[in-house]
């Protein structure tokens, strides 16, 4: 199993890599897109991690607040599960009790200034429909605390919705892509 984030058949073309190794390593290719445009598996593998690490180090059942999941999903994950991963372990290393705080998640290095870095700019309008529906689906279909997850007001997600949703009725009627509707 091999994995990469440069697109090898460009890499090829380029004269970087050379083709009969793309042809030994790609017997069954895999797209997976980024953590970051799959908040739906967030959460879902912090726990995973959470239990995991929580084993590793001998530590009580450990659970995230509610702050500190919300850190979590807000958070661009540009290094992708592995990131998750060790700002998990981390946390659980240095969290003075079982219940890991946002405070326990920030204190990873990783993170300049204590803060999360922002989402990277642009998105498409079908990888920010999917974030934003992932993070509704976290959020149980809760719009207030779905908008204070990714940092808008609550009426700017509303309309981030109706907006989707007129692009979805209008490619559903007429076939057209909704990247080619807005």
């Amino acid at each position: 199993i091999a994995a990469t984030a440069t697109d090898l058949h460009e890499a090829v073309l380029g004269h970087i890599f050379r083709l009969d190794l793309l042809h030994r390593l790609s017997v069954l290719s895999c797209h997976l897109p980024p953590l970051r445009f799959r908040a739906e598996d967030i959460l879902q593998l912090a726990d995973h991690f959470l239990a995991e690490c929580a084993r590793r180090y001998n530590r009580a059942h450990c659970v995230f607040d509610e702050q500190a999941c919300a850190s979590l999903l807000s958070h661009c994950w540009n290094g992708n599960v592995r990131e998750l991963a060790n700002v998990i372990e981390a946390a659980v290393v240095a969290a003075p009790t079982a219940c890991i705080s946002v405070t326990d998640v920030l204190r990873r290095t990783a993170f300049a200034g204590g803060r999360f870095a922002p989402a990277p700019l642009p998105l498409s309008e079908r990888e920010e429909q999917q974030r934003i529906e992932g993070i509704l689906r976290q959020c149980h279909g809760n719009k207030t605390r779905a908008a204070r997850v990714l940092g808008i007001a609550r009426t700017t997600l509303w309309l981030k919705l109706k907006r989707f949703q007129a692009a979805n009725t209008i490619q559903a009627n007429t076939g057209e892509r909704a990247e080619d509707v807005t």
